[in-house]
């Protein structure tokens, strides 16, 4: 480190400083094995089974250490959604980039296609029945107003542009977004709402009806077939 227009702190100064740098390392280092086991532990067990000493005991950390981190598993569970709204809306904005000159229908559908990959590649070995159990009310919260805060307000601005180049013809951009984002994320995961396998196939043939009305065709035959293999 240097230091300009003072001396270097020595003698006592240097250690305090020193120790301050090793105790916030030391905290950053902390919370990230509390999360990195408890997002472990609420895939494996489910969210409701995991106990705040399990999750201790899996980051080898005293209970002690756990609540002076993260007062109830609710606090963790925010930081780990937190986490990964961050990652997507990073992963979002590199694919809207990637879309540049292309058509707002073909955009969406980019985005689309995309999404489900990374999805699938990150959750491939994850059995639904173990994914609906990491869903919390706070989660399920969280990922709403995450949609209609952000998500809704980006998709409608590529709709905005598929109504001027004329790709699409959606009389109202935001509101079309908010319905599109809440069916497909609460009304079509069984995670959230559990149904029948054999209804996912109805269920995403009334989305692309419903949206193709709205004056979005994006729901591609292609995007049903990724899903409904996605969640065998």
């Amino acid at each position: 480190m240097l230091y300009f227009g003072q001396n270097k702190p020595t003698g006592r100064f240097a250690k305090k400083r020193r120790k301050s740098m090793s105790r916030r390392y030391n905290a950053q280092e902390s919370r990230e094995l509390i999360i990195g086991a408890a997002e472990k532990l609420f895939f494996e067990k489910g969210f409701d089974k995991v106990s705040m000493r399990d999750i201790s005991e899996e980051a080898k950390l005293s209970k002690g250490a756990i609540y002076h981190h993260y007062k109830s598993k609710d606090e963790i569970i925010k930081e780990i959604i937190n986490k990964y709204v961050e990652l997507q809306r990073s992963i979002m904005f590199d694919l809207i980039h990637k879309t540049d000159g292309y058509r707002g229908r073909e955009k969406i559908i980019y985005l689309l296609d995309n999404i489900v990959d990374m999805v699938e590649n990150k959750f491939k070995n994850l059995d639904l029945d173990e994914y609906q159990c990491i869903k919390s009310p706070d989660m399920i919260y969280m990922y709403l107003k995450n949609n209609i805060n952000y998500d809704a307000p980006m998709l409608a601005d590529i709709i905005e542009i598929g109504n001027k180049d004329g790709s699409l013809n959606v009389e109202k951009p935001l509101e079309c977004a908010e319905i599109f984002l809440m069916l497909i994320n609460i009304w079509m995961d069984p995670g959230v709402i559990p149904y029948p396998k054999e209804r996912r196939l109805e269920k995403f043939k009334f989305l692309q009806d419903l949206m193709k009305k709205l004056g979005c065709d994006v729901i591609t035959d292609n995007f049903i077939e990724k899903m409904l293999e996605y969640m065998h």
